[in-house]
Parts: structure tokens; C-alpha cells; sequence
């Protein structure tokens, strides 16, 4: 028995250093993929990481490649996946929480739908950004001269879904497509479904009868991109 205490007490030792080493692989490759994927966020930005399960398979990995699911944002609660580039071939998702604080538009009074929306319909507040919409607006400029699309209760944040900006194509119109797929670039005609607003999504119906869903440029042009 004495003589196995110098080994059981050297791999005691060890576990704490070693365990750290191999969070010291993973944790902060986490942290510099999060830190560079929300860089671009509004607001103040907090990283938290998630527990995950330590083992010696994880600890032998040194280097760790990182990813986001498809579709995936880095708003609020995220999964992110990581594969093992260097070491044992072993893959496994990572709970995390994106946290982003700054200011919000609100509506200051109950808004009419059809409203046109002036500086007395709004007001901004601090808040948790990534606890709302992913088009929750930040400034008055984005919702002045729009006009709402439903009621909307004083309070609620103002997003760009609940507005509309002035029609600028009407349904029925015949428009002008600009297809871009890549570097190539088609125009057709098209008969408007929709009408829709600078910068709004429409969906337009082509002459041999397929549909496409574009963005309203200007007046009488619709944007496609494949």
C-alpha cells in the first residue's frame, strides 16, 4: 500500500492542473469565437458560458474547431458546436448565453393601427436587447413616418415588422426584377402581389408563372438575390 501513495499522490496533484488545462483548451477558444461573433452587436455585450463534461478523451484535444448550428445567431441563448482538430476525434455542443444591453424603442402611448408614427408615438429605454425581436429598432429614425401594421399597446417594443414605410410598389403593379445569383444578374417583368415599402420584402409572380420574394428597391424595382 506505501508503496502506491507516491503515485496516487502525484495523479491527485495532478487532476486540478490538468483539468484546468484542458477548460484553458476549450474555455477561452469559446470565448474569442463568441467575443468575434458579437462584435458587431449594439449595446453592451456579456459572454456566459455553459458547464460541459470533462473527460480524458476532451482533456487529450489541443486544438478545438468551432461553429454555430445553421442558422444559428449569436443572440441571446446559443448552442455551439465544437469539433476536435487535434486529439481524439470527438464533437459536442456547448450551452452559452449571449447577454446584449443597450437602448430600445418603445411605444409611449397605444399606437392606432394605420397610425402614422411621429416623435410623441415613441421613446427609448434601456432593456435586454437579445430577450426581444431580431428587428427590435434602436433609434426614432427608424419608425418616424411609418405607419403600424396592427395596434400596438404603449410599452411594447417597436419592431420592424410592426411598420410599414410608404408604398413605393402596389399590388398589381408590374415592376422590374433585378435576379443576382453570384456575379450574374437577369432583369425580367413581374406583376407585384404585395405592395411593400423602400426596403421591404414583396413577393412578385414572373411571367411563366413562378413566384419569387424580393426587396423593394424603388419605385417599380424589386431586388432578387439566389
Amino acid at each position: 500500500m506505501r508503496s502506491l501513495l507516491p503515485g496516487l499522490l502525484l495523479l491527485l496533484s495532478c487532476l486540478a492542473p490538468c483539468t484546468a488545462h484542458a477548460e484553458d483548451q476549450l474555455g477561452p477558444a469559446l470565448q474569442r469565437f463568441l467575443a468575434a461573433r458579437s462584435a458587431s452587436l449594439p449595446g453592451k455585450v456579456t459572454i456566459e458560458i455553459g458547464r460541459y463534461p470533462l473527460s480524458e478523451k476532451l482533456i487529450a484535444c489541443q486544438r478545438w474547431e468551432l461553429f454555430l448550428p445553421e442558422g444559428g445567431r449569436p443572440w441571446g441563448r446559443i448552442s455551439v458546436g465544437a469539433r476536435c482538430q487535434a486529439g481524439p476525434q470527438q464533437a459536442l455542443y456547448i450551452p452559452s448565453r449571449i447577454k446584449v444591453e443597450g437602448q430600445m424603442l418603445v411605444a409611449a402611448r397605444q399606437i392606432p393601427l394605420g397610425a402614422t408614427l411621429t416623435e410623441h408615438d415613441m421613446k427609448l429605454v434601456e432593456g435586454e436587447l437579445s430577450n426581444q425581436a431580431a428587428d427590435v429598432l434602436s433609434t426614432p429614425t427608424e419608425a418616424l413616418g411609418r405607419t403600424s401594421r396592427a395596434s400596438i399597446a404603449a410599452g411594447r417594443p417597436l419592431q420592424r415588422s410592426l411598420l410599414r414605410s410608404e408604398a413605393i410598389i402596389e399590388a398589381g403593379q408590374e415592376v422590374r426584377v433585378e435576379i443576382r445569383a453570384g456575379s450574374l444578374q437577369v432583369s425580367n417583368q413581374g406583376i407585384a402581389i404585395s405592395s411593400a415599402g423602400r426596403g421591404e420584402t414583396l413577393r412578385v409572380r414572373l411571367p411563366n408563372g413562378k413566384i419569387v420574394r424580393g426587396i423593394a428597391s424603388e419605385a417599380g424595382l424589386v431586388e432578387v438575390q439566389l
